[in-house]
Parts: C-alpha cells; structure tokens; sequence
C-alpha cells in the first residue's frame, strides 16, 4: 500500500491517484522516521500508523 499508484479496487472506492501513502512514507523517512498500517483483515479497516524522531537527523549531504 506504499508503493506508488497503489489503490484497492472496491464498489465504493473513491477515485484517487494512488500517491497519497507513498508521498508519506517519502516524507516521514526524509525526516528519520517510520510508517506502517495494522489491520485485524479484510474489510476491517486499517490503522495507519507513523513515529518521528524528537530531533531531525541531519540528512544534508556533506562535502570535504
């Protein structure tokens, strides 16, 4: 469900680009984070879940 352009066909799904997770994911691990959804099966929904680091790594590429 992270990956790009990923959608679940349903009857009542709403149309969508499929980019809204894995922009998510892009932006929770550019700042040193972690992103993963639980669920207890099919047709029970799903929890999203996301953690950040109290103080951003620096992720600035550095030149000598």
């Amino acid at each position: 469900v992270f990956e790009p352009f990923a959608a679940i066909p349903k009857p009542t799904y709403i149309k969508g680009t499929g980019l809204g997770l894995s922009v998510s994911r892009g932006l929770v691990e550019a700042h040193g984070g972690r992103i993963w959804a639980e669920s207890e099966g099919e047709g029970k929904g799903a929890t999203f879940t996301f953690t950040l680091p109290k103080h951003a790594a620096d992720t600035r590429k550095q030149t000598v």
